[in-house]
């Protein structure tokens, strides 16, 4: 019988001692027998996160924990690969605030073995678990619309096996070579899995998403966390492009993500001028007009998603969404 091929899962780990017993706890129910899981702690973590994983995994020989002498996600992925078995083939990851289903690895492993080589990371769909609060639920289902989520793969439910651009760290299988050659860049705190993605896009590595292999990811809990993660990712975004050399070639494929920055500059610049020239108010409504409109029919989508009364504040929610963002692009372009 052939063996099925050594995979290391990497966590990397931050405050996370409120999901990490149950994320432990679904790792060890795996069906996938031949895997190691690594445990990486940020040296800023400053709860009892670390100190949860020792005890819990103490006698496990599955499951090994070490603490990482530098910050963020890119460099505790980075860290976990180092420690990883010589004989590792797939390097798979997700996150502390996570937890995956009994045959979330299985499906990854099967799904890479089978695609054509071109594919050499696979992912799967990242669910919102039903202990999450009405704000999470929320904000989960307005990301799953094009206005809301941008249709990434972060936050796009997938009902069949597709070929997207780039796969969320939270659920993804790579293979070992590919991700020795080229590691995320560990100057990124936040979106250091999209910009690895896109380098590697640029190499001609392909990437398939398997609605199968699921994995369930907390959201933020309150809409205060909700809108300063969406500032994070604004300021990732412009991070990602200052550091491309060829910046036009990214904004193309990312330009989703910098149009809410350059709608809201084009209105202020359009109020401004109407001082000089009265008649631009009108092209000002118009611009509003329609933007309130895509807001709304955005938001019904949203209440069709969610079926929960506190989707009627999706108009409020979304607009937040795309301040925060934006205040998030613009700080960080005239930094």
């Amino acid at each position: 019988m052939k063996k099925d091929p050594k995979v290391t899962i990497i966590i990397p780990v931050y405050n996370d001692e409120k999901h990490i017993i149950q994320l432990i706890s679904s790792i060890n129910n795996l069906n996938y027998k031949n895997f190691k899981a690594i445990f990486v702690v940020d040296k800023n973590s400053t709860d009892n996160s670390e100190k949860i994983l020792r005890t819990l995994t103490k006698k496990s020989k599955k499951i090994k924990v070490i603490l990482n002498n530098k910050k963020g996600s890119a460099a505790n992925r980075n860290k976990g690969v180092l420690e990883a078995d010589k004989n590792t083939k797939h390097f798979a990851f997700t996150d502390s605030d996570c937890c995956v289903e009994k045959n979330w690895l299985n499906i990854l492993v099967t799904t890479i073995e089978k695609t054509p080589k071109e594919i050499k990371c696979v992912g799967g769909i990242n669910l919102i678990p039903s202990t999450d609060s009405k704000i999470a639920k929320l904000t989960g289902a307005i990301e799953q619309t094009r206005i809301g989520g941008g249709n990434t793969a972060q936050t796009k439910i997938f009902k069949k096996s597709t070929k997207v651009k780039s796969i969320p760290n939270c659920n993804a299988l790579y293979e070992k070579e590919l991700w020795i050659k080229n590691k995320q860049d560990e100057s990124l705190i936040t979106g250091q899995d999209g910009e690895f993605n896109y380098r590697l896009h640029q190499q001609g590595i392909q990437f398939l998403i398997n609605p199968k292999a699921i994995v369930w990811h907390h959201r933020p809990q309150t809409l205060k966390k909700y809108l300063k993660r969406m500032y994070k990712y604004g300021v990732a975004s412009t991070k990602i492009l200052k550091k491309q050399i060829k910046k036009w070639k990214f904004l193309k494929t990312r330009l989703y993500g910098f149009l809410p920055p350059i709608f809201f500059l084009g209105l202020i610049i359009t109020l401004a001028y109407t001082t000089i020239i009265p008649k631009l108010i009108y092209l000002f409504y118009l611009v509003s007009g329609i933007y309130l409109l895509i807001i709304i029919l955005t938001s019904i989508q949203t209440i069709f998603i969610s079926k929960k009364i506190i989707s009627l504040i999706s108009p409020f929610i979304l607009i937040s969404q795309h301040l925060s963002y934006s205040y998030g692009v613009i700080k960080e372009i005239l930094e």
